[in-house]
């Protein structure tokens, strides 16, 4: 099969990428992000696939079974935190047996992470708190209030949330901590999350994994212990 292959097929359903399969077993995966970056859409899918340490786990398996979290950061993170929350909203129809935990009773496969790990995100739609250029890419021009409130998501959380860890840098000039990741974290514990939160003095945005500084550059130790602590 070919990208053009890849390609018409995520259009088609609407996904963001394609697990290749031979023979029943996991083989490499193909997102639309791989695409981004191909001119000839004639290449095989194997020659731009990612085939290298795969994680696999056993046909059934929830989740939560097999602790599998979301990490998002920045615009990535209102999309992580958005998983987080609204895990049991039905997105798309249901393709095959894969979408049901009970093909029988034809009931939806939960798609609740187990963990949530955001950093920096974007949370808030409302004017005063939010990164202009990512309500516009996630809203349009021109957003009303009402689908403002709906993708605010501070004003979702619920006591079924999935515990986090959540990190930021005072100085973030892009995207304002006090309006998004702290409300997030307040309305997280309100409804009982187990959470918890590191706001480093500096750093800015967009650390990532090489940008830190100060105490910041502990984030990824930190986080690691956290999975190790409550992760089990």
């Amino acid at each position: 099969h070919t990208l053009q292959d890849a390609d018409d097929l995520m259009a088609k359903f609407k996904i963001s990428g394609v697990p290749i399969t031979e023979n029943g077993k996991l083989v490499g995966i193909i997102t639309n992000r791989d695409l981004k970056f191909e001119t000839d859409f004639s290449k095989k899918i194997s020659e731009s696939m990612t085939s290298e340490n795969l994680i696999t786990a056993p046909e059934g398996i929830t989740l939560d079974e097999a602790k599998i979290g979301v990490i998002g950061s920045s615009a990535g993170g209102h999309v992580a935190a958005s998983l987080a929350l609204f895990y049991d909203r039905e997105v798309y129809k249901p393709v095959d047996k894969a979408d049901f935990s009970s093909e029988k009773e034809k009931t939806w496969r939960s798609a609740k992470p187990a963990f949530q790990i955001l950093m920096y995100p974007v949370i808030s739609m409302q004017d005063e708190r939010t990164h202009s250029l990512s309500q516009k890419n996630l809203l349009g021009e021109n957003a009303s209030s009402q689908l403002k409130d709906e993708w605010s998501l501070e004003n979702h959380v619920t006591k079924t949330a999935p515990i986090s860890f959540l990190c930021c840098a005072i100085n973030d000039k892009s995207v304002n901590p006090e309006g998004n990741i702290i409300p997030y974290w307040q309305a997280l514990r309100k409804n009982g999350v187990k959470t918890e939160l590191h706001v480093f003095p500096a750093s800015g945005h967009g650390f990532g994994v090489n940008g830190a500084s100060g105490t910041a550059r502990q984030w990824q130790a930190l986080s690691i212990t956290w999975l190790e602590t409550y992760v089990k």
